[in-house]
Formats: C-alpha cells, structure tokens, sequence
C-alpha cells in the first residue's frame, strides 16, 4: 500500500509549471466573467452589464472571504498541489523511517557528545 501511495505522490510531485490551489478554479470564473464583461460593454449589452456586474462582485466577494477563511483555518488549502503531495510524500516515509528506528537511551547520546 505504501509503495502505491509513494508512486502516485511522486509522479505528482514532478508535475511542475502549475500551482493549483483551492482559489484556483474561482479565479479562472474570475477571468472569464471579466472577459464576459468587457466584451458586454463593448458591444452595448445593458441587461448583460448588469448581471455580469452583479455576479462579478459576488464572485470578487467569494474569493475574498474564500483566501481569508483559508489563510485563518486551513492554510495548507493556499499551498500549491505540488507542494502538499511532497509534504504527504515526507509524512509517509517519516512514519515508516520512525518504525525502524529503535530507541536509543539518553545516556548513550551524552557519552557520545562529551569530548575526552
């Protein structure tokens, strides 16, 4: 199980040139609304400028208190995918590392560090 999860995570991981987060696909509604817009006002649409306007600023509102709930709460949500899958990758091998390893008393640590 553990070889798959380290499989699927590092050919993520190697995935470079995005950043995705979970503001993301609001900001690509975000760009795409604005397009909408500019081409409403070019071309004189009135009922159109108001509805776009109108879920513009709804829009604009929801990614606002969106990135603040995220950066209050969850701040790993605002971390890149790349990012949290190496994370998810470190955690796993660190939990199978920390099984193997056997305890070592602590006065075997300090007779090591203390020069003769």
């Amino acid at each position: 199980m553990d070889d798959i999860i380290k499989i699927l995570t590092e050919q993520n991981a190697r995935v470079t040139g995005r950043k995705r987060t979970v503001l993301s696909p609001l900001l690509w509604l975000l760009g795409i609304i604005i397009s909408a817009t500019l081409c409403a006002f070019r071309f004189d649409f009135f009922v159109l400028e108001i509805i776009l306007c109108i879920m513009l600023g709804i829009l604009f509102l929801t990614i606002i208190i969106g990135f603040f709930y995220c950066l209050i709460k969850k701040p790993d949500y605002l971390q890149s995918e790349k990012f949290r899958l190496e994370k998810r990758r470190l955690d796993i091998e660190a939990k199978k590392h920390k099984k193997q390893l056997e305890p070592v008393a602590e006065s075997e640590v300090l007779d090591e560090k203390q020069p003769e």
